[in-house]
């Protein structure tokens, strides 16, 4: 399988999440992508969301209802707390591993993420 992650902090999410996450799912033929949104950004530790963490949540939800093969994952979420990129590619890599060896993954980023 090929599988890719997309983790950000969606806030708030827009256009241009939906449509990398259509591209990447496409170029790379994955066969999943999961979104995952960050419960706090290391990065963004000071920002707050003035609509809460679940309304995030469910706009997340809704702006990837309608891409095909995406799958939004609350473990961040879930987890609280500052969110570490290196803490899920892990944990995801583990449970890949075990459902389907010999899987591949793709981490997914924004433009705005490279520097």
């Amino acid at each position: 399988m090929k599988i890719g992650i997309y983790g950000g902090s969606f806030n708030p999410v827009h256009f241009g999440h939906v449509s990398l996450a259509r591209r990447a799912i496409e170029e790379l033929s994955l066969d999943k992508l999961l979104v995952v949104p960050a419960s706090v950004s290391p990065f963004k530790t000071g920002e707050n969301f003035p609509s809460g963490l679940w309304d995030r949540v469910g706009r997340v939800k809704a702006a990837f209802a309608d891409v095909e093969k995406a799958h939004v994952d609350l473990r961040e979420i879930e987890r609280g707390g500052v969110s570490y990129t290196i803490d899920t590619v892990s944990q995801i890599a583990e449970e890949v591993e075990k459902e389907s060896p010999g899987s591949t993954l793709y981490y997914i980023i924004g433009e705005d993420s490279v520097s």
